[in-house]
């Protein structure tokens, strides 16, 4: 949360230094090289802990971009045939005991 709140800091300084520049190319240049690749090398070492986690489990791995059949009850659910118990409603599953 802080890293984002000194990158706005970091990236308004850097703007007021590119806006006071004698050119238009210097102004660009000092943007891109003091704030924009600084704050994406920044961005990108801070991420790395957590694509490491990624990596190792990929149950971190938010639901959206996982992989359907990794998912233990989609692979359940695909391999239920119908007419079978499906352990989801315990009345209909012990008819059979009565």
């Amino acid at each position: 949360m802080y890293i984002y709140i000194i990158a706005i800091g970091w990236a308004y300084v850097v703007l007021l230094m590119a806006a006071t520049a004698k050119s238009f190319v210097a102004g660009v240049l000092i943007f891109i090289f003091y704030g924009l690749l600084p704050l994406a090398l920044i961005f990108w070492l801070a991420g790395s802990r957590q694509r490491a986690r990624n990596k190792e489990c990929p149950r971190r791995v938010p639901a959206a971009t996982r992989r359907p059949w990794r998912d233990k009850r989609l692979r359940q659910l695909a391999e239920e045939r119908p007419g079978e118990p499906d352990r989801a409603d315990p009345q209909t599953d012990q008819q059979h005991l009565l």
